[in-house]
């Protein structure tokens, strides 16, 4: 005997509200997904955006430790745009950053002054390439360095002085045009010239732009002692790169300077030798007094230098390339604008001024902006000479940073300001130059 079928009465209703939410649970479910693609298609679109803006460092082959490993073992005389070495079994074609006729310039510069030792270094302060490097000895002097541009052997004088005007426009409210008072000669640093705080109605007063220009050590000193002390003072310093390995293709010495932890508090004498560059314990590499010029000139950021631009192999494949990366913040964008006016004022009106009468000729209607800073200190090897300086031409957006140091000879020839004048005007007359050719190549 066959049961019947029993039937599923549901009523419409039902059916209705099921169907319903059915629909409603597929929409919903559709338009998470809808989203969840959308999302990811903002993401790989922001992701590219920011890839555009900052590029990611090329897949290289070689790393920096090998670049670094191939100029080691195959020095290269950087009188060439490039060279061609062998590297684990197979040769390599290197690529320098270096501008050959600012090079050979800067060489025929330094063989002319003929100090006992000379260094100087020029690089493009917006992305950290050397442009020209040159280390010369007198061949009757001792060698003291293979490559006397990254050698700290040199005392860095009054060169200093710009990092302690870094600590005074950051920690207090001294501006360029703040008067300063002083007693006793410019160039002497006694207790009775920086000690007192008051230093008494008979002081001469100057401004602190003025006083940077022409290099006033007691004023430095009683900056250092009464308004910045030495932790500031370390800070500054280390924010300029001292006591810091320089991230560089080639060996470099480190500029030292103390350390806070062994200074004693007390030593107000020697606090205020510090300020103002007049200690032999401060010392300074060629390359980082131009990255020092160069933070100036590029709005407070300090590029990592790179010599090297380019390897590849014998077929033209790509081993290496080299990218502008950001080593430090050296200085506030505000403070940098200060710093900015004082090493101007050195070359208008200070310690370097007759050096750059050319410059001043030339620049008068070229929108070119230039300055820098001088500094003397005896030592061991003799006479120490520096300048480190810019130059920056609005028109060409070309700007260049050298660093110059010699040793001179009783009788010498030239100064690191006059051989750092030359090469800056050298580099921008090159440069407008070559706009006023592409203007008239556009043209025709």
């Amino acid at each position: 005997m066959r049961k019947k079928n029993s039937k599923i009465n549901i009523p419409l209703s039902k059916i209705l509200i099921l169907g319903g939410l059915s629909f409603l649970a597929f929409y919903f479910w559709q338009d998470s997904k809808k989203r969840e693609l959308n999302k990811d298609k903002t993401a790989v679109a922001k992701k590219e955006t920011k890839q555009k803006k900052n590029p990611a460092e090329p897949k290289n082959k070689l790393s920096f430790e090998d670049v670094s490993k191939t100029l080691a073992e195959n020095p290269a005389k950087f009188d060439q745009n490039c060279d061609t070495v062998k590297w684990q079994k197979s040769e390599i074609i290197r690529y320098f950053s270096i501008d050959t006729a600012l090079q050979k310039k800067t060489s025929l510069l330094l063989r002319h002054s003929k100090p006992k030792y000379g260094a100087a270094v020029a690089l493009n302060p917006k992305t950290g390439q050397v442009l020209a490097m040159v280390s010369y000895s007198d061949p009757e002097q001792p060698n003291i360095a293979d490559n006397l541009c990254l050698s700290n052997n040199f005392p860095a004088a009054s060169i200093f002085k710009t990092i302690i005007a870094d600590a005074v426009f950051e920690n207090t409210n001294i501006a360029c045009s703040t008067k300063i008072n002083y007693v006793g000669r410019n160039t002497t640093l006694y207790k009775k010239q920086f000690l007192p705080e008051n230093i008494g109605e008979d002081a001469k007063s100057i401004s602190f732009a003025d006083a940077f220009a022409e290099s006033i050590n007691p004023v430095f000193g009683w900056l250092a002692v009464h308004k910045v002390g030495m932790q500031k003072l370390y800070k500054s310093a280390q924010k300029f790169g001292y006591n810091t390995k320089i991230p560089f293709e080639l060996q470099t010495d480190i500029s030292h300077f103390p350390e806070p932890a062994g200074f004693d508090a007390g030593d107000s004498i020697n606090l205020a030798e510090l300020g103002s560059g007049f200690n032999s314990e401060t010392t300074l590499t060629p390359l980082l007094g131009g990255l020092i010029a160069g933070s100036v000139a590029n709005g407070g950021i300090m590029m990592s230098p790179r010599i090297i631009d380019s390897i590849t192999d014998k077929s033209g494949k790509r081993l290496y390339s080299s990218i502008p990366k950001k080593w430090k913040v050296s200085s506030a964008p505000d403070v940098c604008d200060s710093l900015n006016v004082l090493m101007r004022q050195t070359t208008k009106t200070g310690t370097a001024r007759n050096a750059f009468a050319a410059m001043r000729d030339y620049s008068q209607e070229k929108e070119i902006t230039y300055g820098g800073k001088t500094g003397t200190k005896d030592s061991d090897l003799g006479r120490n000479e520096w300048f480190v300086g810019f130059a920056k031409d609005a028109e060409t957006d070309r700007s260049v940073a050298v660093s110059v140091c010699f040793v001179q000879n009783p009788m010498f020839i030239l100064r690191p300001s006059q051989v750092s004048a030359d090469m800056m005007l050298d580099y921008v007359k090159k440069a407008k130059n070559q706009v006023e050719s592409d203007k008239q190549n556009v043209a025709r």
